[in-house]
């Protein structure tokens, strides 16, 4: 027997559109390369190993890494998964390159 016969989810009524959360999570996606492409032109580094090897190849790398994001978006729409833990690590990362972009024109 399976554990989701034995523990089946709950039905949560809402009237949010389903689509919302994920059009959330594509918004933060932009703003992340955005302002990765602000914090690069500026000097910046980008810390994500895997995302370094698209930044390094410039904007051509940019355009590529915002595909794979939102393609990673796609994937997790049509699973319905896990989309308000991907919204809140990428809440975090945007927060983080506003700040450095705000202290970076702050001291300009």
């Amino acid at each position: 027997m399976e554990l989701a016969t034995i523990f089946p989810a709950p039905v949560v009524e809402t009237d949010e559109p389903i689509w919302r959360p994920y059009a959330g999570l594509a918004g933060l996606q932009v703003a992340d390369v955005t302002l990765t492409a602000f914090v690069l032109s500026v000097g910046g580094a980008e810390q994500n190993p895997i995302a370094r090897v698209l930044t390094d190849i410039g904007w051509a790398g940019l355009a590529m890494l915002l595909i794979v994001k939102l393609t990673l978006v796609l994937l997790l729409f049509q699973r319905q998964s896990r989309v308000r833990l991907a919204s809140a690590l990428y809440a975090a990362v945007v927060v983080n390159n506003l700040l450095f972009a705000t202290l970076y024109l702050w001291r300009t």
